[in-house]
C-alpha cells in the first residue's frame, strides 16, 4: 500500500515538473517574437511559471523583464515587473525585500491611477 502511494505521488511530482518544463519552453519560444512589450509580459510570465519551483530562476526573470520595461519607459509593464519581484521575494519569505518592491510598484501604479494594479499590489 506505501508502495502504491510513494508510486503515484512520484509520478504526479514528475508529470507536474514535465508540464513546467514545457510551458517554460514554449515561452521561451515565444520570448524571440513579438515586439518589446510582449516580450517584457513573457518574461514576466516565464517569472510566474519559475514561482511554482525555482525561486532564484523566477526573481532573475522578473528584472529581466523589469530591466527591459526601463529602457521601453513604459510605466504599466515597470509597475508590473515591480510586483513580480515582489511576490517571488514574498514567496521567498524575504519580506523585507518584497515590501521594499511591492512599494515601487505602488508608487507606479498611482502615478498611472491603475486601479486594477493597485488593487493586486495592495492584496
Amino acid at each position: 500500500m506505501k508502495k502504491t502511494l510513494l508510486f503515484f505521488i512520484l509520478i504526479g511530482f514528475g508529470s507536474a515538473n514535465a508540464q513546467n518544463d514545457s510551458v517554460i519552453d514554449s515561452l521561451q519560444l515565444a520570448l524571440k517574437k513579438g515586439t518589446e512589450k510582449q516580450k517584457i509580459i513573457t518574461l514576466i510570465n516565464i517569472s510566474d511559471e519559475y514561482s511554482n519551483f525555482d525561486l532564484d530562476q523566477a526573481i532573475f526573470y522578473a528584472n529581466k523583464s523589469l530591466i527591459k520595461a526601463k529602457q521601453l519607459q513604459n510605466d504599466s509593464l515597470i509597475g508590473l515587473s515591480f510586483n513580480a519581484i515582489a511576490n517571488n521575494f514574498q514567496y521567498k519569505t524575504e519580506l523585507d525585500s518584497a515590501l521594499k518592491y511591492h512599494k515601487k510598484a505602488l508608487e507606479i501604479r498611482v502615478k498611472i491611477k491603475d486601479s486594477i494594479g493597485l488593487a493586486d499590489t495592495y492584496n
